[in-house]
């Protein structure tokens, strides 16, 4: 990839971060309020939704976080370094986590 490539990427990822952390700190406290959210018949659901929006912003981030990192190595060429593998787990590991918890949560 080149010099263009990988700062077009940056620019995307920091609209992408920016995103996840305006949508979180505006969205999570909106569906915490009593109008948002579920209510009535499945007012149980509300902690789970809560969790799960923070869960699912969370994985975001660190995604966004793990992909720079892999694009910094990228740049440098070390992108296939076994270090740089760790970054590869984390994404893996943390799309796990959000997809498995609902059902976890929702029992």
């Amino acid at each position: 990839m080149g010099r263009m490539s990988i700062a077009a990427l940056r620019i995307v990822l920091v609209g992408a971060m920016g995103l996840a952390l305006f949508l979180q700190g505006f969205i999570v406290p909106v569906a915490a309020m009593d109008e948002g959210g579920p209510s009535g018949e499945f007012g149980y659901l509300r902690p789970a939704f809560l969790g799960y929006l923070v869960l699912v912003g969370l994985v975001v981030e660190l995604c966004i976080v793990c992909v720079w990192k892999l694009a910094t190595r990228v740049r440098r060429g070390t992108v296939f370094n076994p270090a740089a593998f760790k970054y590869v787990d984390v994404i893996i590991a943390t799309i796990g986590v959000g997809a498995l918890a609902p059902s976890r949560w929702l029992r």
